[in-house]
């Protein structure tokens, strides 16, 4: 009983995995034979997922803070001293020196100066340095991560076709020698018994 306990779990365990696992099989490398004037390939093809990265800019609302000067003309009193002129009658003795005349007492009209004290309201500017919130645009990047396929195919030759007049080889060493074919005027390469006629 404990045994087919046993296998009906992993029977259930294999049938939750096998959906998660589809996805990873149809990513693997897909290869395929074909064949070119004899010659069999294995063509292989190989898709790998890269991560990339695309920035963008956005706009973006943002709170920066201005410096603004504002002046106000504030209103202070002062003391001053202001020159005053009038004209008052001042007596003096007429005849006082000459010994011929009797001298008497006159008046005249003469101006006088005088310091008179008061109080001025004096407008004084000042500026006053303040701190404000602004909302401005700003452009922010965003960086978006994501994949892409990159497809890369490999041709690799795996079988030569057998050529009934290259003999019993069967590789292509064999099917092309090194050196070319042969040809039927070619020079010897050994020596001859051939002489000049001016020679015995």
């Amino acid at each position: 009983m404990g045994v087919l306990l046993m296998l009906a779990r992993r029977s259930i365990a294999l049938v939750l995995v096998l959906p998660l696992c589809s996805p990873i099989l149809a990513r693997a490398d897909e290869s395929h034979t074909v064949e070119e004037n004899g010659v069999t390939y294995m063509v292989t093809t190989r898709t790998v997922h890269r991560p990339i990265c695309e920035t963008h800019y956005e706009d973006r609302q943002q709170t920066v803070y201005a410096e603004q000067l504002q002046t106000q003309i504030q209103t202070s009193q002062r003391i001053v001293q202001a020159p005053v002129m009038e004209w008052v009658y001042q007596p003096y003795m007429v005849n006082r020196y000459n010994p011929f005349a009797q001298p008497y007492l006159a008046y005249r009209y003469v101006p006088r100066v005088r310091w008179d004290t008061r109080t001025e309201q004096v407008l004084t500017p000042v500026v006053q340095r303040q701190v404000v919130p602004q909302q401005q645009t700003v452009k922010v990047p965003v960086t978006t991560p994501h994949f892409v396929d990159d497809t890369t195919t490999s041709k690799v030759a795996i079988a030569v076709k057998s050529d009934p007049f290259a003999g019993s080889g069967t590789g292509i060493a064999q099917r092309n020698p090194a050196g070319g074919t042969p040809l039927s005027d070619d020079p010897p390469r050994g020596s001859t018994a051939w002489k000049a006629p001016d020679q015995k």
